[in-house]
């Protein structure tokens, strides 16, 4: 995650990894085909915000136990952000 991060913030692209997170989101898209994500969902954001989702515990671990009153490298604060980001993107199904 750290490396990710340090890449973002210095700007570092390459073309292999562009292609892989472009196929990414058109998993997403074949997903919001399958009736998986509501039609109202942009695949593109929807995958950005997934990353930031996952990349905060590391980014903002400060806030994090600021927030929840757990250390982001702690299995409770892991355990219970894994399980909340999972109901999460339940509530992104086509069918609710």
């Amino acid at each position: 995650m750290r490396l990710l991060i340090w890449q973002a913030l210095a700007g570092e692209r390459d073309e292999g990894d562009a292609n892989y997170r472009r196929a990414m989101v058109d998993d997403l898209r074949r997903r919001q085909g399958e009736g998986e994500i509501a039609d109202d969902l942009d695949p593109a954001y929807l995958q950005l915000a997934l990353f930031g989702a996952a990349l905060a515990p590391t980014l903002l671990a400060g806030f994090a136990e600021d927030f929840t009153g757990r250390p982001a490298d702690s299995p409770e604060f892991l355990d219970t952000y894994r399980e909340q980001l999972r109901r999460l993107i339940g509530h992104l199904r086509a069918d609710k």
